[in-house]
């Protein structure tokens, strides 16, 4: 099926994964998020965790709802495997 960020035979692919592998470099400002005219950078580390304004987040999805959510309070849930470059 389509949707989500793919899969291993040992679960769902994450940022760790992606950098393991050598298909993401960590460092700063190498995550990018734009919405409603806004482009928000983000650094990433080696263990695949995104950091945003001191704050630690585990996927892009949670990166992607936290800054959408200070635009639009309202918004419920984001893909941000679809929303972060």
């Amino acid at each position: 099926g389509g949707g989500g960020g793919g899969s291993t035979a040992a679960g769902p692919v994450t940022l760790k994964h992606l950098v393991e592998a050598g298909l993401l470099a960590p460092g700063q400002r190498v995550l990018r998020l734009e919405y409603k005219g806004r482009t928000y950078y983000a650094d990433l580390d080696a263990g695949g965790h995104i950091m945003y304004d001191h704050m630690l987040f585990a996927s892009p999805s949670a990166f992607s709802v936290y800054i959408k959510r200070l635009v639009t309070p309202t918004r419920k849930a984001d893909d941000g495997w679809k929303s972060v470059r």
